[in-house]
């Protein structure tokens, strides 16, 4: 039980240092309108989409945020992903995505625990999953994340003023991303 709260109590830690920004109403929105709740069997789970403006609130003054909008931008999509295991369950690390008739499948990146595996009540699990293909974000697309599938449509105010993802060569006058 001891373990349980304080892994509650890290998450909340988390989100609060997120939502305490210099312009933390802001930087709420933005994280509200590009999260997506996974109602996965064994906790909560939260993607996030990696856009510049996503980077730039999750990770604040880390000397990685640049380079990890940099490979987000060359690659696919990517999503950020925060989950607290609330009972034992079995996570199958496979995740896609579906918008139209193109699948483009994703990739964990492991920071913990969300290669796959036993997963036990208290378990946090963050990582990033990247996908071999960009999306539309205007459209709507489906979600798969470990046998969960979730319909996403993503305000288009929201994707316009927040939804963008650069790289160094595009701030260069490279192509734009295909978003």
């Amino acid at each position: 039980m001891k373990a349980f709260i304080t892994a509650i109590f890290l998450v909340t830690l988390a989100f609060s240092s997120v939502c305490s920004a210099q312009d933390s109403t802001e930087d709420a929105k933005v994280l509200k309108a590009f999260t997506i709740p996974v109602p996965i069997n064994g906790g909560p789970f939260w993607t996030t989409i990696v856009t510049d403006r996503t980077a730039d609130i999750l990770w604040q003054g880390s000397p990685s945020r640049d380079s990890l909008k940099s490979e987000s931008a060359e690659t696919g999509l990517a999503l950020y992903v925060m989950g607290l295991v609330t009972r034992d369950f079995e996570l199958v690390p496979e995740y896609s995505i579906m918008q139209g008739k193109i699948s483009s499948h994703g990739k964990a990146i492991n920071i913990r625990n969300l290669s796959g595996g036993t997963m036990k009540q208290g378990d946090i699990v963050l990582g990033l999953i990247e996908f071999e293909n960009k999306i539309d974000l205007t459209q709507p697309f489906t979600l798969i994340f470990s046998g969960c599938s979730v319909q996403v449509v993503l305000n288009q105010d929201d994707v316009k003023r927040w939804g963008s993802l650069s790289s160094s060569q595009q701030d260069a006058g490279g192509p734009p991303p295909g978003r």
